[in-house]
């Protein structure tokens, strides 16, 4: 059993006896929370301590968790999914108290629970549910893709209400294409919620300039980034841990600089200085890789360093690039610079003969 997932924010945890006091306050009595689900409301403390230990007995064989703030471990939520058919996974219910919704906690329960299914239990889809005119609930789904697939009709037992279910699905195939997995990161898409992140690291003059850009100066700076990163590039991606939920640094398959090939492309990349000398992003550039060669047909992957920029030549060189040209005084137009570039090949021969060894 999978006790308890961690988000960057939030945890997902098993419920305690201690939680009748939160949970009460902000989820079981919370009228703009329970109008949205099936489960009937708990309007006294003594109904909230029975409810808690009802909880813990069915938590225990279920995966089903509360939802706790990581800083806290106060109980703002919960939220449960089950196979319903082999290897099909949906949701049982996910609910956050009114007063942390807009947060991103949701989002958070969400990419939590699909990182359970698809990836520790290899669903081959997911089905998520919600009322029909629950526009958040609706956003949430559409944020992550799924697919609106059936309308139903239901009585809720506790009101004798009719209440209409939207049932959308994700795929596997439509998840993947979402994330790219490592065995300690994620590669996702940039969201305008990661921009304090980006901000938290881009920051850093070292990590800017050894990059060719300059250090953001205000969250600003970061969300005109992460916007263009989201209207101009598909294949930009965040690099996050995978243990914490923390955006760490930037991996990109971009139009090459270096060759006017379509089946060419340029990766470029940045890490945030805590976390240089520790292989990830080695880890990411050689999943980003095999994603690129697989998903494009690519012929070759180009990638370059500014002269100096040691860290960058040694990441290039454990992922097979092989050295073409150095080239003075390049123009590096966001510094307003000049500086000697070194530039570098993987060709797709090369990248399978690299994979055939490892293999």
């Amino acid at each position: 059993m999978y006790d308890i997932l961690i988000g960057k924010n939030i945890i997902l945890r098993k419920a305690k006896i201690s939680d009748y006091e939160s949970m009460f306050k902000n989820v079981w009595s919370d009228e703009e929370v329970y109008k949205w689900m099936l489960f009937s409301p708990t309007l006294t403390i003594k109904d909230a301590v029975l409810r808690i230990c009802r909880s813990i007995e069915y938590q225990k064989d279920h995966y089903a968790y509360f939802v706790a703030l990581k800083d806290t471990d106060e109980a703002i939520g919960l939220c449960a999914i089950s196979e319903y058919e082999p290897n099909r996974w949906e949701e049982n219910g996910i609910c956050i108290g009114t007063k942390y919704q807009g947060l991103g906690y949701g989002k958070e329960v969400v990419s939590l629970l699909l990182d359970l299914a698809f990836n520790k239990f290899n669903a081959i889809d997911f089905e998520y549910a919600y009322f029909k005119d629950n526009i958040k609930s609706k956003n949430l789904a559409s944020k992550f893709n799924f697919k609106y697939v059936y309308t139903k009709e239901l009585i809720r037992p506790w009101d004798n209400e009719k209440k209409i279910i939207d049932y959308a699905l994700l795929s596997r195939s439509d998840y993947m294409d979402n994330v790219i997995e490592t065995e300690r990161l994620i590669l996702k898409h940039w969201e305008i919620d990661d921009s304090e992140a980006m901000f938290k690291y881009a920051s850093e003059p070292e990590v800017g300039l050894r990059c060719g850009f300059p250090p953001h100066k205000s969250i600003d700076d970061s969300i005109k980034i992460v916007k263009s990163f989201i209207e101009n590039n598909p294949e930009c991606y965040a690099i996050v841990l995978r243990d914490t939920n923390e955006v760490i640094g930037c991996i990109e398959l971009m139009k090459s600089r270096h060759s006017d090939r379509e089946d060419e492309k340029e990766l470029g990349y940045w890490m945030g200085k805590p976390y240089w000398g520790l292989g990830y992003m080695t880890e990411a550039g050689k999943a980003i890789i095999d994603y690129g060669f697989k998903k494009y047909d690519l012929n070759a992957i180009w990638c370059s360093y500014y002269d100096g920029n040691i860290g960058s030549k040694r990441v290039q060189e454990k992922l097979g690039f092989i050295y073409q040209y150095s080239k003075d005084n390049v123009e590096v137009t966001l510094l307003k610079e000049k500086r000697k570039e070194h530039v570098n090949l993987l060709t797709k021969e090369h990248w399978l003969e690299l994979k055939k060894s490892v293999n």
